[in-house]
C-alpha cells in the first residue's frame, strides 16, 4: 500500500542526512522515529514547519549514538518542547517499535 507520509518521511530524512555518515540501520531508526513523532504530535501535513524541526531534532539525537527509535523520538520531541497528543497513548496506535520492525522486514509502515 502506498503511503504519502512514508514517502515524504523518506525524502525529509534523506535530505537532512545526505552529508552525514549514517548507515542503513540508523536511517531506519530515524525514519521510524520521525514518522511516529509526526503521528504523536498530530502533524498530518509534512509541509508544516514543525515537521522539518522534528526531522532535524531526530537526526541530532541519532548523531549522539542513540539507536532505539522510541528513545530517539522521545528525546527529539522533548528537545523541541513538543507535548504529546492526548490520543497518542491509544492501544490501537502503532508503536515506534512496530513501525521500525515493519521497516526492517520490508513490509512498509503503518499510516494513521
Amino acid at each position: 500500500m502506498f503511503s504519502p507520509l512514508l514517502t515524504v518521511t523518506t525524502v525529509t530524512i534523506h535530505k537532512l542526512i545526505a552529508n552525514g555518515s549514517f548507515g542503513p540501520d540508523e536511517i531506519e531508526v530515524m525514519k521510524a522515529a520521525y514518522e511516529a513523532a509526526l503521528i504523536d504530535v498530530g502533524v498530518t501535513n509534512p509541509d508544516e514547519p514543525i515537521a522539518e524541526l522534528i526531522a532535524k531534532s531526530i537526526v541530532n539525537v541519532t548523531a549522539t549514538g542513540e539507536r532505539n527509535p522510541k528513545e530517539v523520538m522521545e528525546r527529539a520531541l522533548n528537545a523541541l518542547g513538543v507535548r504529546r497528543s492526548a490520543g497518542s497513548e491509544s492501544q490501537n496506535s502503532p508503536t515506534v517499535e512496530e513501525d521500525y520492525q515493519a521497516a526492517r522486514s520490508g513490509s512498509g509502515s503503518r499510516t494513521p
